[in-house]
């Protein structure tokens, strides 16, 4: 059922002279997500390959981030085929509102889609790709400090099932700067001493030890995608899921004793060495290291020559391809 809801201003609005919102596909205390055409397509046939998503925030929300995710995959997503285009930022009435490129699920609905299971190849080919696209962001100076699987989606079905993309990147941070010699520098640490942080800046499931200090450099990103890995080939769960506290700032203590506490040969002792060999490589990187994407690339071409995969061989969520036909879906009342 579609959400034509009445009192919603969005609806009908047209950006840019271009973009008309049909309909809205879901939200949160972030801001609402809708589904945008392009009004200058006239023929049926090709309407559904001029989709856009259009994310809406209030401006007036005490740290708005739209305009900062608009600047950063604006400035991202030039060269790199892991971000989605970008393409209108405006503000009228109060609200903000972003156009981008429609994508297909994210990693974590096609996880529920596929029985809570991705097979040696899904998984060689999310690590593989992302790990280029960390390279890439990385390269540009940035940091996404969000890593989750909702962060993380598929092509378009069936233009493009196979690709990855990195989105929402409210959070991104600039870990250079320039300085008067317009020579390139790496931020310092803030918190040398390691003091734990009351909050953390991502999302704390998939953050890095680090990240619960407040410094967040390369090595984190890395990591944070690491624990991503490591909640698919664990069925959906992390040893620190469901803790328990009064407060948010002890919950987010006692999730990072956990973290600092059990050994990742534990975490990964019935999956490949790969994933172990993955992990105790970059939490073992210093703050201003520059990690060697390469051999973390390596290490997953390595397990699927081993396990005898080609890149010919299909992913998962192809096997279920026809439910992507339905994308993206459509939000109930």
């Amino acid at each position: 059922m579609a959400f034509w809801k009445k009192n919603d201003p969005a609806i009908g609005l047209v950006l840019n002279d271009k973009y008309q919102i049909i309909r809205r596909i879901g939200g949160g205390s972030f801001g609402l997500i809708y589904i945008a055409e392009d009004v200058r397509v006239k023929d049926p046939y090709e309407e559904g390959r001029f989709q856009y998503v259009v994310k809406q925030e209030k401006n007036s929300t005490k740290k708005p981030h739209l305009k900062h995710e608009y600047e950063a995959m604006k400035y991202l997503s030039k060269n790199c085929h892991g971000i989605p285009s970008i393409y209108h930022f405006e503000s009228t009435k109060g609200l903000n509102y972003m156009v981008m490129d429609l994508k297909g699920p994210n990693l974590s609905d096609l996880y529920s889609i596929c029985g809570k299971h991705f097979g040696t190849r899904t998984m060689c080919h999310i690590a593989i790709s992302m790990i280029q696209t960390f390279k890439y962001i990385h390269g540009r100076g940035m940091l996404h400090r969000d890593l989750k699987p909702e962060n993380i989606v598929v092509g378009r079905w069936p233009y493009d099932p196979r690709s990855l993309y990195l989105i929402d990147f409210g959070l991104s941070k600039q870990f250079v700067t320039i300085g008067k010699d317009n020579r390139r520098k790496h931020i310092a640490l803030k918190n040398p001493q390691r003091i734990p942080k009351s909050g953390l800046t991502g999302t704390v499931r998939y953050a890095s030890m680090n990240a619960h200090y407040g410094d967040q450099s390369r090595r984190d990103d890395l990591e944070s995608f690491g624990h991503v890995l490591i909640y698919f080939l664990r069925g959906g769960n992390l040893p620190w899921m469901g803790t328990k506290a009064i407060t948010k700032a002890e919950k987010y203590r006692k999730i990072l004793h956990i973290k600092e506490t059990i050994a990742h040969q534990t975490l990964l002792q019935d999956f490949p060495s790969e994933y172990h060999l993955y992990m105790n490589y970059v939490t073992q990187l210093k703050f201003t290291e520059k990690p060697n994407y390469r051999y973390l690339i390596s290490l997953f071409q390595g397990l699927m020559k081993r396990k005898r995969y080609t890149s010919k061989h299909p992913l998962q969520w192809e096997r279920k391809c026809f439910l992507m036909q339905y994308w993206p879906p459509e939000a109930q009342e």
